[in-house]
């Protein structure tokens, strides 16, 4: 009788634990509403503040695969802060942790580009092999022609 009486509280217990939880999780946002896959970051030096370009993967619903890329930049003072800045303008935590590459333009190439990969490579967030490439123009033009192509044969 008192195994009984025992399992029908834990019943309860759970239908009431069940009962208070279960409209939460139905009214909150998905994971990936809230978050942005980075395929490449592109990093440019101006005179006064860095400009980082990100190349993000937007989903777009349909029967097919498809990937649609889009470029965002943002500036600032320094990297960390400029991709603060990137998060905060497009709304979406920006996940590095797909990062592909890491394009340098010209003149961040120029000034040197250990510190940033020092950046990079200490940061927890992306993972540990990403391609380095520099261009004689700006890494937020090469990242923006990717898109395009891409976009258009994908």
């Amino acid at each position: 009788m008192t195994k009984k009486i025992l399992t029908s509280k834990i019943m309860i217990f759970i239908l009431i634990v069940f009962a208070i939880y279960f409209p939460l999780t139905i009214n909150m946002t998905k994971q990936t509403d809230r978050r942005t896959v980075v395929v490449a970051v592109g990093i440019d030096k101006n005179e006064t503040d860095y400009t980082v370009s990100m190349q993000m993967i937007v989903p777009e619903a349909s029967t097919s695969f498809k990937e649609n890329l889009q470029v965002y930049s943002a500036n600032g003072d320094n990297i960390l802060q400029t991709i603060e800045n990137l998060s905060i303008h497009i709304g979406k935590i920006a996940g590095l942790g797909n990062l592909s590459a890491i394009v340098f333009g010209k003149e961040m190439a120029k000034q040197g580009i250990v510190e940033t990969l020092d950046f990079f490579v200490r940061s927890k967030r992306i993972n540990d092999n990403p391609t380095i490439i520099t261009t004689n123009a700006k890494a937020k033009t090469l990242l923006e022609k990717v898109a395009l192509i891409d976009n258009n044969f994908a």
